[in-house]
């Protein structure tokens, strides 16, 4: 799938191409409408990222940058870029065209050869100028194909070299339902009159699936009783089981005469019988007095009496006197 959002180009003298916006699928065919030729090649250049944008991006599936594009993208018959030289004859454009193609030297087919597989043998000494346009276009695109990367086709104006407008449109309708399931895209003048498929106009901004933000539908729910409405006629009933009693009750709805069964519920008993019944007071002779209610204290232990000492004794003060009295030699 190519992707391009807002993609413009401003060329060395003012704006070349527009904001454009475009998106195709695999297996489809796109006509992209640009009036001058210088911006309908810019386009299919940009379209086939051979040359960035300078401004917005294009990028081939998932991977974004324009590399990956390039490498799955191919541009056919593009005027002096690689539409063929008049003075090639057209075995010269095929060899040309098969050394281009990327991979090893000895896996791409021979010019003799190719020629003779596709048909093409007998205008090998021709002049690519002289030969038929529808022909020389289905040449150029049998050629642009011999790369087995390439998914997308850019053509940059079919419809410049007289061809029947519905003969270039079947040729490209064609690859669209081959095996490979290209993406073709092809920048024109004009749209044809029989043309009835999509068709973007350069200058056109259209919201892209890689644009559009991808977000679920959530579903609004309004404040209120009456927000939801359920439908009962849809609804599945519910099996209760068999050895619960239930009581249910019918009620009928203002808006409609259909009986929409209640939630079973158990009755509310006597109210009596669930209040919790106030405490009696107590007895006041079971009640203890605070005063009498006391704890004796542990007797102190007995301490062992203390032995009594001798007196001294007792000395006469006559004696104590005349010690007193006694000199000292």
């Amino acid at each position: 799938m190519l992707i391009a959002n807002s993609l413009s180009f401003k060329g060395r003298h003012g704006q070349l191409v527009d904001e454009t916006s475009l998106a195709v699928e695999r297996g489809a065919l796109l006509l992209v409408v640009a009036d001058a030729q210088l911006e309908r090649t810019a386009l299919a250049l940009m379209l086939s990222g051979r040359m960035s944008p300078s401004s917005g991006t294009v990028h081939w599936s998932t991977a974004p940058g324009i590399k990956t594009l390039r490498t799955h993208s191919a541009i056919v018959d593009s005027p002096q870029v690689n539409e063929p030289e008049a003075h090639l004859k057209v075995r010269d454009v095929v060899s040309e065209d098969l050394s281009l193609i990327p991979g090893p030297f000895w896996r791409r087919p021979q010019s003799k050869k190719w020629l003779a597989r596709h048909g093409f043998d007998h205008l090998a000494g021709d002049w690519i100028d002289t030969i038929d346009p529808q022909i020389r276009l289905d040449l150029l695109t049998r050629l642009a194909l011999e790369n087995h990367d390439t998914d997308c086709l850019v053509f940059d104006s079919p419809d410049r070299h007289g061809i029947d407008e519905p003969t270039w449109l079947e040729l490209l309708e064609e690859l669209t339902h081959t095996r490979r399931q290209l993406t073709v895209i092809a920048v024109v003048s004009r749209v044809p009159d029989s043309w009835e498929g999509p068709v973007v106009f350069a200058g056109q901004t259209v919201t892209t699936e890689d644009s559009a933000p991808r977000t679920e539908a959530v579903p609004q729910i309004e404040n209120g009783p009456d927000a939801l409405e359920v439908d009962v006629e849809n609804e599945p009933a519910q099996e209760l089981p068999a050895n619960e009693p239930t009581n249910t009750e019918i009620v009928e709805t203002p808006s409609s005469a259909e009986s929409v069964a209640v939630e079973a519920y158990t009755p509310p008993t006597d109210t009596t019988s669930e209040i919790a019944k106030e405490p009696e007071p107590p007895n006041p002779a079971e009640l203890v007095e605070p005063s009498s209610i006391h704890h004796e204290a542990p007797e102190a232990p007995e301490l062992p009496e203390a032995p009594e000492l001798p007196e001294p004794p007792a000395q006469d003060e006559a004696e104590l006197a005349a010690k007193s009295s006694t000199p000292k030699d």
